[in-house]
């Protein structure tokens, strides 16, 4: 029995001395083929092109509340857009949105169509495309629209715009708010007051006022104003916060109530913006070049629709009601003094 082990043992080194004096073999082609057979770790999936974004004059949270809210969102394929000029306690009273494709608007009161006077309170428009190579969403509100004889003087209060669009491997989105926009002489005079705008590229900026384009008090990229009332509520002021990136995000406010009486959360905004997107970075404002910037809109509106008609089209005849009254009181009142002065004469 040892003379069998000391052979198989002589046997086992010799033939790993062998082994570690002979070069290395090259890989045989069935071992190649294996290799090539092997499963690989699957691509991770490219991301679909987005676009998204919102803004509000003043949400009320706390309250169920908020006056001038859009939104608007795309993707390949699909648009979307919807618009709030007025909810109380949970309940629209004038609101309306597009999916897909078409447009509506319609305002809470307003007049009928007239070359002196235009104004829509609590008015909204929303619109949306879908296609397969492009697709939008648009949408637009304001507490108070005011226009006096066409392009003379227009007034605009508490508005806000929302747009959304992907073209090609693009997805982009545009938001912006304003407190007040006075149109004078057809635009020899342009002022905004109180605004905040936001792009998908990385851009957010809020500022004061602005005359003809120049800003006043301007804050881009920066970390909103804390003011605190101990026990009774927290303010942001005059936020901008952005980041790039595979599309970029931004987001955007005049102020922000929080901490009311001690209650957590987020009680109340008032003018902010927010928009992303994804895919690559779109270049040119936050948008494809395909879709159109606001022509002589606030300075740093980027990438948000083009200016509907001031007053939307659809609306209550309330206002046509009341100019009627004025009209026929004033016949009555003009038919009486006539009679008044015929009765000396007569006499």
């Amino acid at each position: 029995m040892a003379g069998v082990l000391q052979l198989v043992l002589g046997a086992t080194s010799a033939s790993a001395a062998i082994s570690v004096g002979m070069p290395a073999q090259q890989p045989s082609l069935l071992g190649g083929v294996l290799q090539l057979l092997a499963p690989r770790p699957a691509a991770a999936p490219a991301t679909a092109p987005a676009g998204s974004s919102s803004a509000h004059g003043l949400s009320l949270d706390i309250l169920g509340g908020c006056v001038s809210c859009t939104s608007a969102s795309a993707a390949p394929g699909h648009g979307g857009a919807s618009a709030t000029g007025l909810r109380l306690l949970g309940h629209d009273l004038a609101a309306g949105s597009a999916d897909g494709h078409g447009s509506q608007g319609a305002a809470l009161l307003s007049l009928p169509l007239n070359p002196l006077l235009d104004l829509a309170l609590a008015g909204w428009s929303a619109s949306a495309d879908s296609g397969a190579g492009a697709s939008s969403g648009d949408a637009r509100s304001a507490l108070t629209d005011l226009g006096v004889l066409g392009s003379l003087a227009n007034v605009s209060l508490l508005t806000s715009s929302s747009h959304a669009a992907v073209s090609g491997a693009s997805g982009a989105g545009g938001a912006s708010s304003d407190g007040a926009v006075i149109t004078l002489l057809g635009g020899a005079l342009d002022l905004h007051l109180l605004h905040s705008g936001t792009d998908a590229n990385g851009a957010a900026q809020t500022y004061l006022a602005s005359v003809n384009g120049t800003t006043v008090g301007a804050l881009s990229s920066s970390d909103p104003i804390p003011v605190s009332i101990p026990g009774v509520l927290d303010l942001a002021l005059l936020q901008a916060d952005a980041a790039t990136g595979n599309g970029g995000t931004a987001s955007a406010a005049i102020g922000t109530v929080s901490g009311v009486l001690g209650t957590p959360g987020t009680a109340a905004g008032v003018l902010g913006s927010t928009a992303s997107g994804s895919g690559p970075a779109a270049s040119g404002g936050g948008a494809p070049t395909t879709i159109p910037v606001t022509p002589g809109g606030s300075p740093s509106v980027l990438g948000v629709m083009s200016n509907p008609r001031l007053v939307p089209q659809t609306g209550s005849y309330i206002g046509a009601a009341g100019l009627g009254l004025v009209i026929v009181g004033t016949a009555l009142a003009a038919a009486s003094t006539a009679r008044r002065r015929r009765r000396p004469a007569a006499a």
